[in-house]
């Protein structure tokens, strides 16, 4: 270890220097608090012993000085039997351990094994959260011009801990995952990384989850319970279809953002938080504030930076590598052609990226082992996702027939589209093609259509 000793007493120094190179340590000798800390800052040591009386700034003024500059350095003080009281000092601004003098050169050597010792299990616990991570939040895959876009703006988005950001990409494309990896690659890595639906909580309960309420503040609250904002604090809430907020929850997010504070239900104090929020969208904020469906002041507050993750079928180049991936993550044994490869980057992929897992997953079930070509792809992509070709009208029927049969023919075609686009979620494929919930409900029956098993 690199040791520096903070001690004006020349012989008490050349003593604990002889000691410590004995048991094969570096050392670093300073006279004065002035001096020990800008060696301390220049040299970075792995231990500190100090004594507390020195010339100009004391021990405990140079351990102050590391604390609040955020430098974590093991430290220990050393100081006389009628001081100890500086001991207790030192220990609450930050000091490891403590020494009573005269020195007793057997139990330093003790303190710096237990010093060393929880160094290493430090380390050892860093290298292992590090590991976790890994496995737990993957990077993002693919060497496409738009995935490496996207890659650079989360790598540059680290460095701002509070700054708002607003995620944007189709149903499957891997918002969630672009969110993770903000919140892992960023000082707030390690705290809270909570991601919610907005889409799936009931307006009448989002106020409740958001902001959390007191026992008694409504019937049924019996006991006190915390809201999203206030289990997010130190770390990340990643609002997803953030643009399915009600007009009046939008007003309480603003309020919340502006503030940094929340009122749970029921309580009359106000909380102070610290939390990053990432929102995400499959629908274009901007044209939803020209509609008047969204907050224009609430857009300016969630977009301060905007990604945009591209749909699979835009980054195609990136297929032969997710497939590998996915291949990985469940241990497949399954072998693609180069045929089966093409017929998979020509395909049109309406569910993205989570299509692409799905379909691996089927596939390496029923073709266990197996070489897989594009006639195999074909019969199982066919029985999820009909082709989006209108077929060709029968010229011997009567024109009226003909008309009837290809119309139904593209109707049932592009219900089951979108509807497999929002992941036969009702009410948004309502929304986006424009149609009410009676008549995609009777047009579901018409033409039995049925969602998609693996989900």
């Amino acid at each position: 270890m690199k040791i520096l000793i903070a001690e004006d007493n020349k012989a008490i120094a050349r003593g604990l220097e002889i000691f410590l190179k004995n048991q094969e340590h570096t050392v670093v000798l300073t006279e004065n608090g002035e001096d020990a800390l800008i060696r301390t800052l220049r040299e970075k040591p792995d231990l500190v012993i100090s004594d507390v009386k020195m010339p100009g700034k004391t021990g405990i003024e140079f351990l102050q000085d590391l604390r609040e500059m955020n430098n974590l350095t093991p430290f220990i003080v050393v100081t006389a039997h009628a001081t100890v009281e500086n001991a207790i000092q030192a220990m609450k601004i930050g000091a490891n351990d403590f020494l009573l003098k005269p020195l007793n050169l057997e139990e330093l050597g003790l303190k710096i094994g237990k010093i060393k010792k929880d160094m290493e299990l430090l380390e050892e616990n860093r290298n292992l959260k590090t590991k976790l991570k890994e496995i737990q939040q993957p990077e993002i895959i693919g060497n496409s011009k738009a995935i490496k876009q996207v890659r650079q703006l989360v790598q540059k988005v680290k460095y701002d801990r509070d700054i708002t950001v607003m995620i944007y990409g189709e149903s499957g494309t891997g918002k969630e995952l672009v969110a993770g990896l903000i919140h892992n690659s960023g000082t707030r890595a390690g705290q809270s990384f909570i991601p919610v639906n907005c889409a799936a909580i009931p307006d009448n309960l989002m106020e409740s989850e958001f902001f959390g309420y007191r026992k008694g503040a409504f019937t049924g609250a019996l006991t006190n319970k915390k809201g999203l904002f206030q289990v997010a604090n130190g770390g990340t809430l990643f609002l997803d279809e953030v643009s399915e907020m009600s007009q009046s929850m939008q007003a309480k997010l603003l309020r919340v953002l502006q503030e940094k504070q929340v009122q749970s239900l029921g309580s009359t104090e106000l909380e102070n938080i610290d939390i990053q929020v990432i929102g995400a969208s499959n629908r274009n904020l901007k044209e939803l504030v020209g509609r008047g469906e969204f907050r224009e002041d609430l857009f300016y507050r969630l977009s301060v930076l905007e990604i945009d993750v591209p749909a699979l079928k835009n980054r195609k180049e990136d297929i032969p590598l997710l497939i590998e991936y996915f291949m990985n993550k469940i241990s497949s044994s399954l072998n693609f052609t180069p045929e089966a490869i093409d017929f998979l980057q020509k395909y049109n992929w309406p569910g993205n990226i989570r299509e692409l897992e799905n379909l691996i997953r089927k596939m390496n079930v029923i073709y266990f082992g197996k070489i897989i070509g594009d006639a195999e792809l074909k019969k199982e992509i066919s029985t999820r996702v009909p082709s989006n070709d209108i077929i060709g009208a029968d010229f011997e029927k009567t024109y009226k027939s003909a008309m009837e049969e290809n119309v139904k023919s593209f109707e049932c075609k592009y219900l089951h589209y979108h509807l497999h686009k929002n992941d036969f979620n009702i009410s948004k494929t309502c929304e986006k093609i424009g149609v009410s919930r009676v008549t995609l409900h009777k047009k579901i029956n018409e033409y039995n259509i049925k969602s998609i098993p693996e989900r």
